[in-house]
């Protein structure tokens, strides 16, 4: 079954900060832990994410 089912990168957030800048705009302070098809863990440097809420939910803005 495993050639079915290609093994995928995985990651893992942990959000270490929040600070709203007012009632739909926030930032968040991550630290980013990444799995690779290895199996190995890589930790990335501390990032920050906009948020902007839509309705009753947050979401993450990408800046292209």
């Amino acid at each position: 079954m495993n050639h079915l089912f290609p093994a995928r990168d995985g990651f893992s957030i942990t959000i270490r900060s929040v600070q709203f800048a007012g009632p739909r705009d926030a930032t968040a302070s991550a630290k980013t832990i990444i799995v690779d098809e290895a199996g190995r863990r890589v930790k990335s440097p501390e990032t920050e994410y906009r948020l902007r809420r839509i309705g009753a939910t947050w979401r993450v803005v990408f800046v292209t």
